[in-house]
């Protein structure tokens, strides 16, 4: 029995990448998620045949917590952000897999009250979504974090999709509308293409338009009225974008500041192009020109430059793309994910 601790049940990165794992845990346990907060993400796993528990800050009620936890045979602490629960599971007889995906930013705020990995028990496991977390937890307490990478799982539709827009090159940028997701670098970058390029190169913004940075936004929508090729769409269930990443030509990723990037890796998955800047984690995986692109993070005229080498050299697209599903299927298939998880989790609890 295996008892899966996350901070909330939305269908955004940390916890989408979660739920991946507890569809391989089900494979060799029963399962109990308990989250503090609520989310869509609670019928997925109802739907999967997981029971749900919404608990609030559980680890507030200590003895109670703990005599929970002691019942199950390995606990999975999802983000830095569980701290306080993996603290109180310090020194039990229970395996507890700490997975952390947050970038630096949290361990600043968090300085002084995230405990040190190096004060753990031999019961505590740390594991970091990827080299960029890795590199984030050395730096901060000069500790190796094991690397668990989670995995995408294949879009269930079989169909062939082919490109309807023939004449344009397409490109999706995805994410919420903010600072760190940089969408104000890509209106820029946009608006500093030669005229003859934003002829052929379209842009599509798709984000949360609730929950938003207003100035950002309304840069956007300001571009999107201006330029024939710059359209704003909202966001969309994961079976509907993948249709469109089918039908466009790849993805670009703005962010200042990114662990790893769904959406980047879906796309990866796809056999598409993408553009990412060298603040995010993708940028470790990609060999510039082979497999996708990097560009300096907020450089606008890199970022220019690079998506006008990609309409010069899109012939070389369909290579690109085939590159991209290499490293895919090399670091993030659910096959390779699945043997991570067995390795890294299930041989301490099974």
């Amino acid at each position: 029995k295996m008892l899966i601790m996350t901070h909330q049940l939305s269908r955004t990165g940390a916890p989408m990448a979660l739920f991946t794992m507890a569809k391989v845990l089900k494979e060799h346990c029963d399962i109990l998620i308990l989250s503090v907060e609520d989310g869509e993400l609670r019928q997925d796993y109802i739907q999967m045949g997981i029971p749900v528990v919404i608990s609030g800050r559980y680890w507030e009620r200590s003895v109670i917590f703990k005599s929970v936890a002691k019942r199950f045979d390995g606990v999975v602490a999802n983000t830095v952000l569980n701290f306080p629960a993996v603290m109180l599971l310090n020194g039990l007889e229970i395996p507890v897999f700490w997975w952390i995906h947050e970038h630096e930013n949290y361990f600043e705020y968090g300085r002084g009250e995230i405990p040190n990995p190096h004060d753990f028990k031999d019961n505590v496991h740390v594991f970091a979504v990827g080299e960029y977390v890795q590199s984030v937890i050395r730096e901060e307490f000069n500790y190796t974090a094991d690397i668990l990478r989670y995995g995408i799982p294949a879009p269930a539709q079989s169909e062939h999709i082919v490109k309807k827009d023939k004449e344009r090159l397409c490109f999706y940028v995805v994410g919420s509308y903010g600072w760190e997701k940089g969408q104000d670098l890509m209106v820029r970058a946009y608006s500093m293409l030669p005229q003859s390029y934003k002829e052929v190169i379209k842009i599509i913004f798709v984000g949360n338009e609730k929950e938003r940075d207003e100035d950002i936004y309304q840069m956007v929508a300001k571009l999107c009225k201006m330029e024939a090729n710059a359209v704003m769409e909202p966001l969309m269930p994961r079976d509907k974008i993948f249709r469109k990443y089918q039908e466009a030509d790849g993805i670009i990723l703005t962010s200042r500041r990114e662990v790893l990037s769904m959406a980047v890796l879906e796309n990866m998955m796809l056999k598409k192009c993408v553009l990412v800047s060298d603040g995010s984690g993708n940028c470790s995986y990609i060999e510039d020109g082979v497999n996708g692109y990097c560009f300096e993070n907020e450089n606008v005229k890199d970022l220019v430059e690079k998506i006008k080498l990609i309409y010069d050299n899109r012939k070389e697209l369909p290579v690109i793309g085939e590159n991209a599903k290499k490293v895919y299927d090399t670091y993030f298939s659910m096959e390779t994910f699945a043997k991570s998880v067995e390795k890294r989790v299930l041989a301490y609890i099974i």
